[in-house]
């Protein structure tokens, strides 16, 4: 074996973990050596060519190098530190070409590898939110894609929208599920339980029109739902104020545990009172009693 087939290795390496300018967003595809050469005694002119994505731009960037290191130089640990790193060796020349991966002109990228390309679209989908441009506001699991894209990037493209339509079906079907799982306690005198698919069995009496069970508490951090909160407790107290019933609830709620003060249920209310109340929750769900003593789900 030659100096240079043995020197080839970790030339390989160097183009893989070395070369490129790692700052700005970047994303290095493939590196490879395409040429090594002994110019002198234990002194190698190397060129490579390393393909990356610019997750800034969605520029595919094809960047040719050529060093001139030792056997030494190649051995050492290269560390990916950004373009402020000093390379080993002599760095004697730079060229680079730009490929937009996202080109409604798409024989721009007939000279990159069909590997490359798609490899640059699918780190690019990973790394940013792309993907949701593409998904309709008014029906969010269908999707429609640009016509004049490369074949390679619409394959790709629509490869990876099926896959997130059929994640965001999924996570669906399943908080639809679980917003209707309560299982709670009335904690009137004596309490009975209310169950989503099942009819009550035992109210003491059932005031008025029905009863409506509410969580009033945040959903989540937002100012919004904080706000929410507040406004919802004021509306217990003024149900309180006009002679309502108004017990607290605990158990499983929209599928989380609630028991505290902003879970209640409050008798002789109407069905349409109901469905405003549950809309100006944060969580916006809630379970209405009627005569029929089956718990019927509510929503925003």
């Amino acid at each position: 074996m030659n100096k240079v087939d043995e020197i080839k290795p970790l030339a390989d390496r160097f183009a893989r973990y070395w070369c490129y300018d790692w700052a700005g967003g970047r994303r290095l595809l493939e590196g490879q050596v395409d040429s090594v050469e002994e110019i002198e005694s234990d002194l190698y002119e190397v060129k490579t060519s390393t393909w990356a994505i610019d997750l800034e731009t969605a520029n595919l960037e094809l960047s040719k190098e050529i060093h001139r290191l030792t056997t030494e130089d190649l051995q050492l640990e290269f560390i990916r530190g950004g373009m402020g790193d000093v390379a080993p060796g002599e760095y004697v020349d730079f060229e680079q070409s730009i490929y937009p991966i996202l080109t409604d002109e798409p024989i721009l990228l007939d000279t990159v590898p069909e590997r490359v390309l798609k490899a640059a679209v699918e780190s690019y989908c990973s790394e940013t939110d792309f993907l949701w441009d593409f998904f309709e506001e008014d029906d969010p699991f269908a999707f429609i894609l640009p016509q004049a894209l490369h074949p390679a990037v619409t394959a790709v493209l629509e490869r990876l929208c099926r896959e997130k339509s059929k994640e965001l079906t999924a996570e669906d079907a399943a908080h639809r599920h679980k917003i209707r799982q309560f299982i709670l306690i009335i904690e009137t005198d004596p309490p009975f339980q209310v169950e989503s698919g099942k009819k009550v069995e035992f109210i003491p009496e059932l005031v008025g029109k029905g009863i409506i069970l509410l969580s009033g508490m945040p959903h989540d951090s937002s100012p919004s739902s904080h706000v929410r909160a507040s406004g919802f407790k004021k509306w217990v107290e003024s149900q309180l104020a006009g002679g309502r019933l108004v017990f607290p609830v605990k158990g499983v709620f929209a599928g989380n545990a609630v028991d505290g003060v902003l879970a209640v249920a409050v008798f002789d209310i109407s069905r349409h009172e109901a469905e405003v109340a549950a809309r100006s929750t944060a969580i916006g769900f809630g379970l209405f009693i009627g005569d029929d003593f089956m718990p019927q789900f509510i929503s925003r």
